[in-house]
């Protein structure tokens, strides 16, 4: 057994629901939340969502979802 990613406390990067968050993370979510707001979603965002995200997952051999989409359910004609 091995200790491994061995770090202080002060560095470690929570996520944003984490319960021990500062007020000054709040307030910067905050800030955030308004600038997009008034400007429009992703007017501002945080580095790590990334700059680029013109991709999408491709549906092409998707299996059909009879069971959770409405729509999706086969029709029967008499």
């Amino acid at each position: 057994m091995g200790l491994l990613d061995l770090s202080a406390k002060k560095h470690r990067q929570l996520d944003l629901f984490h319960a021990g968050q500062s007020a000054k993370t709040d307030k910067l979510m905050a800030a955030m939340d308004k600038i997009n707001h008034r400007h429009g979603k992703n007017s501002i965002y945080i580095a790590a969502e990334g700059v680029h995200q013109k991709w999408a997952m491709r549906q092409a051999y998707r299996s059909p979802a009879y069971t959770s989409q409405w729509d999706e359910l086969p029709e029967i004609q008499c």
